[in-house]
């Protein structure tokens, strides 16, 4: 990592420092009048606050002595306590660690996530900044880490990809380095070194989980395992060994993207470093299956919770919203569509683009449980369906709680057990409200709900896990809980995927070749990620279609006379390309407007904030207007995306049943006649597919002895 990348802070002169010292009375006199202070205040707060300790970045006990605008040496003193409790002045520097604690504790009442984030990016310059001193920067972590907690995940999470990695890297310098100072202390076994070395793996495996978040946020999948085979590869510390090989496991028994035998055999490897008790851990963690775990009507509630002493107190019911989210399996035509019921409550629906767009993914995910080895992020809707989910969020303006009664403030749960005997499962009257609703909706706003539902398909099995969030007047959550597994074949739908899964890996010559795409090819160019993509076509539909029989269904009859039109083609190839592109963080577009006209795909990957592009035109060999795809259509398509890379994907379908393209007798020839005539000023590959009945291979063997 560069530092030059990232901004230092400088510090202020004189009479910048004396602009600027009245917003540290301003907030001592606010912060005990006002219960919430101005988040954007806060934030600049602290930027006034390292721009000035950077005049003293020593956190020593002198005091500040400042010669003013007029000339005079002013003596600058701030109230603080002694740890008896008594009143004396303190150096700005001293200050360090409260005033950040407490900033960010004043923050948390009232800021939006883009707060929470541009205080993130202050911290990044000013751990940065090398003439600031150590303390301060230590400070940074202990605040972002005991205060921040979450948001400071989730703030990095959010954060665009490339600044979210070079903040993670510059505070795992700073705690790598301070641990290799504890290591070359004198008294290694000093209880208050143990403490700090302690401390700071906890923030070490913590970065650890930020990375994977970001990377999954940016649905690179495949990217979690590289970086944490790197990261092995860089430590030999036990500790973070550890902690690598911890989520190599419980990501994998997640998305499912290396052999179980892999994995074993790269934890095999670290055996004598981790210590048996450790490794026999994983190894169990390893053999999870779905098969070995029996889960129905599975809630979960924030840990920290003990419903039976929950007390509402100083909760205005009357100001109280309820958030009802969930995800279904369809895909929206729109970003985002909101239907509002005034007085009542609102419907949204959000097109998912990631894992964390699901509600039930980030709240599991926050949680870190696993049931013995299984994540519980695996019950989550959207794993496996990002392209075709949905998120619903219903708003309700009131305290809705038809699972509970309030008593004396506290939570008294209802008992349904007559109401469940009638109907032979579980209850859950959130989800015949979510019907009642989205009935209502469909009924009302026929035709604008964004994507293709029938009111019969509106019913209790459409959704099966959903969030219940409660929140108050200031926009805080004051209690919230999850229900997953809520349909009778929700686990089951659980199992049936990860066995094919698991099947797919452990049964597909073509697995190896897969991997070795994912794992060895480094995006870092157009040009890459163009021959990623064609690699990847002739590895999933080339070889489906040619060597798999899934020729068959290209045609519309079974004598092989008259192929299928293009758009109905599509869809196939989409499905079978999709899920190795997604694995790599890359999406797929279908039927892309650009030039007056629809290019049939278009491939998009971002790497630390520069976007590549590929388009892919697919034509039949025997279209009319072929030569003119390749030469005009295909070029004013990527000149509107801005890209000159792109593939030609040519079907081929001639037999003895139909014998179109009569201008070329084999596929060689075809491709002989198209190259020379690829665009000077574009780098297009051409892959054409054999859409006909090919020879067995025991035909072929044959063939040969002949």
């Amino acid at each position: 990592m560069s530092r030059k990348k990232i901004d230092h802070l400088t510090k202020f002169n004189a009479k910048e420092f004396f602009e600027n010292i009245t917003e540290f009375r301003g907030y001592i006199v606010n912060r005990k009048r006002h219960a919430k202070l101005n988040p954007d205040k806060l934030v600049n707060l602290l930027y006034v606050y390292f721009h000035s300790v950077l005049l003293y970045p020593s956190p020593d006990m002198r005091k500040y002595y400042l010669t003013g605008p007029d000339g005079k040496l002013y003596q600058i003193e701030f109230p603080g306590h002694n740890k008896a409790g008594e009143r004396r002045s303190v150096s700005l520097g001293e200050m360090s660690n409260t005033l950040l604690a407490e900033v960010c504790s004043d923050l948390l009442k009232s800021a939006h996530i883009t707060h929470i984030i541009s205080l993130v990016e202050l911290f990044t310059k000013a751990i940065a900044t090398p003439n600031l001193d150590k303390h301060h920067k230590f400070n940074i972590l202990n605040a972002e880490n005991t205060v921040l907690k979450e948001k400071f995940t989730d703030a990095i999470r959010i954060m665009p990809e490339k600044k979210a990695k070079e903040a993670l890297d510059i505070r795992e310098s700073l705690a790598f380095s301070e641990l290799q100072a504890l290591e070359q202390a004198e008294d290694k076994s000093d209880a208050e070194n143990e403490k700090n070395r302690e401390s700071l793996y906890n923030i070490l495996t913590k970065y650890i989980r930020c990375r994977i978040d970001v990377l999954i946020a940016n649905n690179k999948f495949i990217d979690i395992f590289q970086f944490l085979y790197e990261e092995l590869e860089k430590n030999d510390d036990k500790l973070i060994i550890t902690a690598l090989l911890n989520n190599l496991v419980i990501y994998n028994n997640l998305f499912l993207l290396e052999r179980k035998e892999a994995i074993r055999e790269t934890i095999a490897g670290y055996r004598s470093l981790i210590g048996e008790k450790k490794y026999a851990q994983m190894d169990e963690m390893l053999n999870f299956s779905p098969e070995k775990v029996d889960l129905m009507n599975f809630s979960l509630e924030p840990v920290e919770l003990d419903k039976e002493n929950i007390k509402f107190e100083n909760v205005d019911y009357q100001k109280v919203k309820t958030i009802i989210s969930f995800v279904i399996h369809y895909k929206s035509q729109k970003d985002y569509i909101k239907f509002e019921y005034p007085d009542k409550y609102t419907v949204e629906f959000i097109r998912l683009r990631n894992l964390f767009d699901d509600p039930i993914f980030l709240f599991l995910n926050n949680m870190q449980q696993n049931i013995n080895g299984m994540p519980t992020t695996i019950f989550s809707d959207a794993v496996g369906n990002i392209d075709h989910s949905t998120v619903v969020r219903i708003t309700m303006q009131e305290f809705f709680h038809p699972d509970f009664d309030l008593v004396d403030d506290r939570i008294t749960y209802i008992d349904f057990e007559e109401k469940e005997a009638k109907l032979g499962r579980k209850y859950y009257p959130h989800k015949d409200w979510i019907v009642e609703i989205l009935r209502k909706l469909h009924s009302d706003h026929t035709g604008q709900i964004p994507f293709d539902m029938k009111r019969e398909e509106i019913n209790i099995n459409l959704i099966s896990n959903h969030l219940i969030n409660y929140i108050d007047e200031n926009n805080n959550s004051i209690f919230h809980k999850v229900h997953t597994i809520t349909n009778l074949d929700s686990y089951l739908k659980v199992k049936n995927r990860y066995l094919e899964k698991i099947a797919e890996l452990n049964l597909s010559d073509e697995f190896l070749d897969i991997r070795e795409l994912l794992f060895e090819t480094d995006i870092v160019t157009s040009g890459s990620l163009r021959e990623f993509i064609s690699r990847a076509l002739d590895l999933t539909v080339k070889k489906s279609i040619e060597l798999r029989s899934i020729y068959k269904f290209l045609w519309k009859d079974s004598k092989l006379e008259e192929p299928l039109n293009e758009p109905d083609i599509q869809p196939m190839i989409k499905t079978h390309l999709q899920p190795i592109l997604e694995a790599k963080g890359i999406q797929i577009s279908r039927e892309i407007v650009a030039a007056n006209g629809s290019l049939d795909f278009l491939c998009t990957y971002t790497r630390n904030g520069s976007l590549f592009k590929v388009g892919i035109e697919l034509k039949k060999a025997h279209h009319e207007n072929l030569l003119n795809g390749l030469t005009q259509q295909l070029p004013q398509y990527l000149k509107d995306e801005g890209t000159k890379h792109g593939i030609f994907l040519v079907l081929w379908f001639k037999n003895d049943n139909f014998r179109q393209p009569s201008k070329y007798d084999s596929i060689p020839a075809l491709i002989k006649d198209l190259e020379p005539n690829i665009p000077k000023k574009y780098q297009f590959k051409i892959m054409v597919i054999n859409c006909t009945e090919q020879p067995s291979p025991s035909k072929m063997k044959n063939i040969r002895k002949l």
